[in-house]
């Protein structure tokens, strides 16, 4: 995690003002308004970070610290995936944060402490294949509507 100060805050706000002031489109309305959207983003992004930073306490900002790490060190892991950093086993979570039509557009990747081996995440476990479960249905219904011979 990017550690931004007031010294970029401020940097920020005065490219902005700068571009805001050298804003000469011309007949263009469209001109610029990438560049000054860019930027204005910046600005919200250095001040959420640092109004964040005022409110977290000692732990959270750990632990963005080693997020920050473990995902610059392994920036392609896998859900679930085992690490060793320090001496210390970290496994991979990722968990979707937005979404678009149903389906998942930007995820969240944190990092817990793990007791697994340090490798690929573990095998899912197996379900039961589609013949078989046919096969022990078909078992199931047959066993309860069967007519027993009478005697």
């Amino acid at each position: 995690m990017t550690r931004y100060t007031e010294a970029d805050l401020a940097a920020a706000e005065h490219r902005l003002a700068v571009a805001e002031d050298h804003d000469h489109r011309a007949n263009n309305p469209n001109k610029g308004r990438a560049y000054l959207k860019q930027l204005r983003l910046e600005v919200s992004v250095i001040a959420g970070h640092l109004r964040w930073r005022q409110t977290a306490t000692s732990e959270q900002i750990a632990q963005a610290d080693l997020d920050a790490t473990l995902n610059g060190l392994h920036p392609s892991a896998r859900s679930r995936t085992v690490v060793e950093h320090d001496g210390q086993l970290y496994q991979l979570k990722v968990k979707p944060i937005s979404f678009s039509y149903g389906a998942p557009t930007d995820w969240s990747r944190s990092w817990s402490p793990s007791d697994l081996p340090v490798g690929e995440p573990p095998q899912k476990k197996q379900k039961l294949s589609r013949p078989e479960f046919r096969r022990s249905t078909r078992e199931i219904v047959l066993s309860r509507f069967s007519r027993k011979p009478r005697s």
